[in-house]
């Protein structure tokens, strides 16, 4: 499998805890799970893209979701650029799920057709720099640009009703697990019930829709490591593992406007924690 990492350092980081968050379940509730019919796909992928050797699951995992609504390829790899622009360093390895949901909300995307020259011959190095990329891509990204995100609890059933909730607007599901090697060689697809005990790489994928395989049920993901990869990309994850290894976090995109849900879930902690935690920043700088 093509994920690397440099030094113990993997493409997709541990997400840190932010009370700021707009949490979806507080805002939105649930559906009940009795609703939910076995087989759904909210969006079915534009393509299956590759991240090679790189730390740039997390911008290829945004991009994916927000692909769906957009109905349009997205470039990832300018996506990651602007990722390590918000970091403030382009060396520094990865990223989590929040830095590209933030770069969602405060940058946008463009599309792979506006991509100045063939990244296909560029290395990490180059197109993580944000130097390295014509300034007025900043301007077309704005068409692609997202309004809130939402944080999602990460566990099957909470999945499954998000999933359901937003399939009109087909939203999806930004998440990330720690992958097992011996899953390399599901040419099917399948993730096992039980942990093969094999070395695991953190990952960030994309949740897009539920299968009913034999018995059971199963979320569908979309992976950035070919076609070649699973079941031409896509791989179908059990409860059990869901459960116990996506433990990165999860997002899901609205287009509310993010002034109006910090009125509505936001306590006078929260609001007093995003003051000071400014504050804080300021004076760093």
């Amino acid at each position: 499998m093509k994920i690397q990492n440099r030094k113990t350092e993997y493409g997709l980081r541990e997400l840190k805890l932010d009370p700021r968050d707009f949490k979806y379940e507080h805002i939105f509730g649930s559906v009940s799970l009795e609703d939910i019919p076995d087989n759904f796909i909210v969006a079915n992928p534009i393509g299956i893209k590759d991240q090679s050797d790189s730390d740039m699951c997390v911008a290829f995992a945004t991009c994916a979701v927000s692909e769906d609504q957009e109905n349009v390829p997205l470039e990832p790899k300018w996506f990651f650029s602007q990722i390590k622009k918000l970091q403030g360093n382009w060396k520094k390895w990865g990223a989590d799920l929040r830095d590209g949901a933030k770069t969602a909300v405060n940058v946008g995307f463009i599309e792979e057709n506006d991509a100045p020259f063939d990244i296909k011959y560029k290395d990490r190095d180059f197109t993580a720099n944000w130097n390295n990329w014509p300034e007025d891509l900043n301007e077309k990204a704005l068409a692609h640009r997202k309004q809130s995100f939402f944080s999602v609890a990460c566990n099957f059933d909470s999945f499954r009703s998000v999933l359901w909730q937003n399939r009109d607007e087909k939203k999806t599901v930004l998440t990330g697990t720690l992958w097992e090697s011996d899953w390399n060689n599901l040419k099917d697809g399948i993730i096992p019930e039980k942990s093969t005990g094999s070395e695991e790489t953190p990952h960030a994928i994309k949740i897009f829709g539920q299968k009913k395989i034999g018995d059971k049920l199963y979320l569908v993901a979309q992976l950035s490591n070919g076609a070649n990869f699973g079941d031409n990309g896509l791989f179908y994850f059990p409860e059990e593992i869901i459960n116990s290894k996506f433990s990165y976090g999860a997002f899901i995109f609205k287009d509310l406007d993010p002034a109006n849900m910090k009125k509505v879930s936001w306590s006078w902690k929260v609001w007093v924690y995003d003051f000071l935690s400014k504050l804080l920043k300021k004076i760093k700088i």
